[in-house]
């Protein structure tokens, strides 16, 4: 069985969406075995048995918890979506040994939705690093431009691929590609599966990878009574209504 190396960076908060993203992946690839380096705060590794016991019924893996070890001195840009674990991917020769040729990264708020055979051997010539083109947010993408090979964007389907009004150089046709041989859904933005409020077309695969893992039984917090009728009532009422119902709640 071929073996195929993963690293995947998280903090403590991400600890039930790692575990679905790992669920979706062995769900989905019974072709390897999976080296699985998760790196993340020491609040993660103690969550660590929970995610592993969400991957009992898998066979095909063994996956390591490393503490991230990056250097308390070195500056980096933080935001409220952009926190010191997603930094780490940059030490991954830290992580495995020097015979490995080759690794894949996927992020914690994604979902595998079919195998990434194809994407793991595929051939990137003498390049760095194979990676989805993400037009004006990916940093990496641009520190190693000349030495880049560019994926197909089905192996990083972002959320702004599925809304129509999105302002993009791709054609309808290519979107509506992407979107129907999707390979991998990442959730990235503010809004996410896991919130009620969130209408991603991919929402019930985030669900439905849930109910295999520890946190199966998992509620979002936004999900109150009003709330549901807000919920609802976006969907389905006449503005005018929808005013009044602003006012009164």
């Amino acid at each position: 069985m071929e073996t195929a190396n993963i690293l995947m960076c998280a903090n403590a908060e991400y600890a039930q969406h790692l575990a679905v993203s790992l669920v979706s992946l062995l769900e989905n690839n019974d072709w390897g075995h999976f080296n699985i380096v998760v790196v993340g705060s020491q609040e993660l590794i103690d969550e660590s048995k929970k995610i592993r016991d969400s991957l009992n019924k898998y066979s095909n893996f063994e996956m390591e918890f490393r503490d991230r070890p990056l250097d308390e001195g070195i500056d980096l840009p933080l935001r409220k979506h952009y926190s010191v674990d997603m930094y780490s991917r940059i030490w991954v020769s830290n992580y495995f040994s020097e015979e490995t040729k080759r690794v894949l990264y996927l992020d914690s708020d994604l979902i595998v939705v079919d195998s990434i055979k194809e994407l793991y051997n595929h051939d990137i010539g003498n390049n760095v690093v194979g990676a989805v083109s993400i037009a004006g947010s990916d940093a990496l993408n641009a520190c190693l431009y000349e030495q880049r090979y560019p994926l197909d964007y089905v192996w990083n389907v972002i959320s702004p691929y599925f809304w129509d009004d999105w302002e993009s150089d791709l054609s309808p046709e290519d979107l509506c590609r992407i979107r129907r041989d999707a390979k991998i859904v990442h959730f990235n933005g503010a809004s996410k599966p896991w919130s009620f409020h969130n209408r991603h077309p991919r929402k019930a695969d985030y669900y439905k990878y849930l109910s295999l893992t520890e946190w199966k039984d998992f509620v979002p917090a936004d999900r109150t009574p009003v709330d549901r009728l807000k919920y609802v009532a976006a969907s389905t009422l006449p503005t005018p209504i929808l005013r009044m119902l602003r006012r009164l709640l």
